[in-house]
């Protein structure tokens, strides 16, 4: 992991995380496809520009397939066909409807999105819209329960909420409760793997953690200088990983006692635990896709790199992610693409590109069935193989 100049390191410091408060580009559909169509061609990379205020109120339209064509059947991604992977579908959900976060429900039935001001439940293998929820603030977080009945957003005004999602009828959701959880906005929100707990991470340079019935406080965390940009539970929910400009510090949930700091050369946005625990993955301000093993003795190495250009916004790593076997990384760029690393090769699988502006988002669902992937464009892409 390579120092990068000081000046360059400075002045993403000071874009990202000046005044404990990191510049975060701020955040429906029609249907482009529902049939595979081969991977597009790079697109350059953009900087995102803030968007107006109004958004655009979201409109649906779809394309029947005839009756006469065969159903298309998809198969599991895993390292070995990842580099095969089609683009299955588009939703554009207007221009200024920036997708900020994707979250799959643990069951599949639902993949949430935050674009723009609103929060839209799209349902696999249609990719229609099954719900929608209209927010005073946009989203910069999204988090399911394990049961995925509950659904949880972090917001920019610092304000939490929470839905049952059990109770969607394809109209308006109600949240089951909202909390005024973090001056200055919030950054994510994640639930500990047993669902009792919620942690919220935000500009205040704090984290939080909340009981999920009825929203009481559990524990309020120092994070460090900056603001949190994101936090994740071990997947045991022993430890909760908190991110603080170059820092990744382990604290216990419940009382905030200190365990493992991890280092890296520079401003770390993004991370994500493996599902058996053994890897912490980190995405960076310069164009690094970072990976630490959690044990006796912790080693880190690069695990891949963007091609963002150095000093710039568009060097940010908006996300990383683990498949649900654990053997694959994939990684969202501000150069517009996302790439998927085999962990036992250290080597590229797939660049998907066809993104616009930065790719802000990517996901895989929890049978590793779809990828979906989001950017600055207000573009919901979803990738598969056919069988």
């Amino acid at each position: 992991m390579k120092r990068r100049s000081g000046l360059h390191t400075v002045l993403l410091v000071a874009l990202l995380f000046s005044g404990c408060q990191p510049v975060l580009p701020i955040a429906v559909p029609t249907i482009v496809s529902t049939q595979p169509i081969s991977t597009p061609e790079a697109l350059p990379s953009a900087t995102p520009t803030s968007p107006p205020t109004l958004a655009l109120t979201p409109t649906l339209t779809w394309q029947l397939t005839p009756s006469a064509t065969p159903k298309p059947v998809y198969t599991p991604i895993t390292s070995q066909n990842a580099g095969r992977l089609l683009e299955v579908a588009v939703l554009d959900f207007g221009p200024w409807s920036q997708i900020l976060s994707l979250e799959w429900a643990p069951d599949g039935s639902l993949l949430a999105v935050a674009a723009g001001n609103k929060i839209i439940l799209v349902e696999p293998h249609t990719w229609s819209v099954a719900a929608q929820v209209d927010l005073v603030a946009a989203a910069a977080g999204l988090a399911f329960s394990p049961d995925s009945q509950h659904l949880a957003a972090a917001h920019r005004d610092g304000s939490l909420s929470v839905w049952d999602i059990s109770l969607k009828n394809g109209a308006q959701l109600s949240p089951v409760f909202t909390l005024e959880a973090h001056r200055k906005g919030a950054n994510q929100v994640v639930f500990s793997p047993d669902g009792l707990w919620l942690a919220s991470g935000g500009n205040d340079a704090l984290a939080r953690v909340w009981q999920v019935r009825g929203g009481e406080a559990v524990a309020q965390i120092i994070g460090g200088s900056y603001a949190v940009a994101d936090l994740a539970f071990s997947p045991d929910g022993a430890w909760l990983a908190i991110v603080n400009g170059n820092l990744i510090r382990l604290r216990k949930p419940d009382s905030g006692i200190m365990g493992l700091t991890l280092q890296a050369q520079e401003p770390i946005y993004r991370l994500a635990y493996s599902p058996d625990g053994r890897w912490l993955a980190g995405g960076d301000t310069a164009n690094q896709v970072l990976l630490w093993e959690i044990g006796e003795d912790v080693s880190g190495r690069v695990a891949g790199e963007h091609t963002g250009q150095p000093g710039r916004v568009n060097a940010l790593i908006w996300q990383v992610e683990f498949h649900p076997q654990g053997d694959l990384l994939v990684s969202a760029g501000g150069d517009g693409t996302v790439r998927l690393w085999d962990l036992i090769s250290n080597q590229a699988l797939m660049v998907l590109s066809g993104h616009g502006g930065a790719a802000t988002s990517a996901t895989f669902s929890h049978d590793g069935l779809w990828l979906a992937s989001g950017d600055l464009d207000g573009h919901l892409h979803i990738w598969g193989l056919q069988d």
